[in-house]
């Protein structure tokens, strides 16, 4: 962060160039307007690697976050000032210099009745160090330096010798983390289909406002957030269970990982309101089946290219007949590290599809077949670097015992009997398996894409009853995601060349020394190749779960950073 702040500051944070205020004084009798015009910044040296956090239980004030945040080492800014007063005119140039400027807070946080965190503020303290203010101007020099100075103190000693001060900022710090953080709303805007074929988009957003205080305690704090999701325009909202979550933790090295829990309500939400926009509806015809079917293994959808797995659409409306099938999913519902008939699987979910069929040159327009199935799939999931791997179990229709299947389908312009609509329940169970490979061993086999790569996040997975654990670590290249998402082309093309010296840094940033891309490890990182993905021997029995964490894939949570 020291290397990528100071350029972001000088080269992409577009400060402005100049700025106008005025200043009035009893009561507008007296007006004095200041324009500061070519302002210019220099690039800053900053001090943040010294940033210690430290979660605690204070020995005054429970629950306690404790920063001590080292910003600026030193940074100049500089500009010429007009002073516009129809007595009082004065043109010069003026300079602020930042000297050691560090901020140290002790606080803890609260949800407040629109359930946002606000910060509570114990103590704090502001030390600008040795910051002043240049004037070419003695007098102008001399009286603005107080103005200055006695206003630098006063926040520091607000800060330092007040309660007031405790107040003051734990009240304008909630306000900002309201906005900073779109009141506790992620959204996903114009988000595409997972499905390969799809064209469908929508947004939604997750509510990730807080259900009680957060408890902090020494080395780690828990954040307890909504995260019913909301499709936009659907004023459908979810209703969430209480579920109980608790946090995993080393208990003979006492030692945290930083983790999300999503519990089996919040995913079963996710699920429902999925599948209930946009995104969830899945359109089949030749063109999205060829894209599908990316190996190459179907080329076209049509009643001759499905008669080996529902021969009934062939025997209804004739040979090589181009089909439409608009399925549609509903009324799910999700269990973590659910027990099986064979052992326990990470996910188990239960769901009704709702098909219907068209198709062209028969002489008929519109739905000629439509019938919904309850549904059961399980599966374990697996996450390597930046893929995420599937293996299902399970994918099949879940009849009732007593009953069965429905012995028509809902609509039906065929003209189906009841035995030719057993024989298609049949043939449709058959082909749910068919589908469960096929998704194995092309789909799943090389994992699906995470919007992340692994030089940025690691991530691991553990299933749990009721919740599922995502365990999260910065690797040490994330610094290489801000450079990417914010420094400007043109000198990173620049600085991966070798075209920035050292001289650059220390004649125009005023580094002592630049370590530059040296050592920076750029190959790429791909899965390994392990076929454990179509190895469903050693998948089932939770014992790969339940193994212990060790120190190459996590890491532990100090309490100091």
């Amino acid at each position: 962060m020291e290397e990528f702040l100071p350029h972001f500051v000088d080269a992409d944070l577009k400060l402005p160039t100049s700025f106008t205020q005025s200043f009035q004084l009893l009561w507008g009798l007296i007006n004095f307007e200041y324009t500061w015009e070519d302002i210019q910044y220099e690039v800053p040296r900053l001090d943040i690697a010294e940033t210690d956090v430290e979660i605690m239980q204070y020995k005054d004030f429970p629950h306690t976050i404790k920063l001590y945040f080292p910003l600026v080492d030193f940074w100049r800014i500089s500009a010429h000032q007009v002073q516009k007063h129809w007595l009082l005119n004065h043109e010069s140039d003026v300079a602020l210099y930042f000297w050691d400027l560090v901020f140290e807070f002790e606080f803890g946080f609260r949800v407040d009745s629109m359930h946002y965190l606000d910060p509570i503020v114990y103590n704090c303290a502001i030390d600008f160090g040795d910051s002043f203010l240049y004037h070419n101007n003695r007098f102008v020099a001399f009286a603005m330096h107080q103005v200055v100075k006695l206003f630098l103190i006063v926040v520091e000693n607000t800060c330092r010798f007040s309660h007031i001060g405790a107040f003051i900022y734990g009240d304008l710090l909630g306000p900002g983390m309201d906005k900073w953080l779109n009141n506790y709303q992620l959204e996903f805007r114009d988000v595409a289909s997972m499905m390969a074929g799809q064209d469908a988009t929508d947004s939604f957003r997750f509510d990730l406002r807080q259900v009680r205080d957060p408890i902090i305690d020494d080395g780690h704090a828990d954040f307890f957030m909504h995260g019913a999701m909301e499709i936009f325009g659907d004023a459908e909202y979810c209703t969430l269970d209480p579920d109980d979550l608790a946090f995993v933790e080393d208990k003979e090295e006492e030692a945290y990982w930083s983790q999300l829990i999503m519990s089996e309500s919040m995913a079963t939400c996710f699920l429902n309101k999925y599948y209930s926009s946009e995104l969830g509806k899945v359109h089949l015809d030749s063109k999205s089946v060829k894209a599908f079917a990316y190996d190459g293994s179907a080329t076209e959808f049509t009643t001759s290219s499905l008669s080996n797995h529902l021969p009934l659409l062939e025997n209804k409306m004739g040979k090589n007949k181009p089909l439409k099938m608009d399925l549609g999913f509903r009324d799910f519902g999700l269990d973590f590290w659910h027990e099986d008939v064979d052992g326990f699987v990470d996910i188990a979910v239960t769901y009704t599809m709702d098909m219907e069929v068209s198709a062209d040159d028969i002489g008929y327009e519109g739905v000629v077949f439509r019938d919904e199935f309850r549904m059961y799939s399980t599966m374990n999931a697996q996450v390597d670097r930046d893929r995420v791997y599937l293996y299902m179990f399970e994918n099949e229709l879940d009849l009732d015992p007593e009953y069965g299947q429905f012995t028509a389908p809902r609509e039906d312009m065929l003209g189906t009997t009841e035995s030719e609509y057993r024989e298609f329940i049949s043939d449709f169970g058959f082909f749910l398996n068919y589908i469960r490979k096929y998704l194995n061993n092309v789909h799943f086999q090389d994992g699906l894409q995470l919007p992340w790569t692994a030089d940025e996040i690691e991530f691991d997975l553990q299933f749990e009853e009721q919740q599922m654990h995502v365990f999260i670590d910065l690797t040490d290249d994330a610094d290489r995601w801000f450079e990417q998402e914010f420094w400007d082309d043109d000198f990173e093309k620049e600085w991966e060349a070798g075209d920035v010296d050292e001289d650059y840094w220390k004649a125009e940033e005023g580094w002592d020394s630049v370590d530059g891309w040296e050592g920076f490890d750029e190959t790429p990182h791909f899965y390994d190749g392990d076929d454990w993905a179509t190895d469903a021997d050693n998948w089932g029995t939770g014992d790969y779960q339940r193994s212990e964490y060790t120190a190459t894939n996590t890491t532990e949570t100090k309490n100091s950073t």
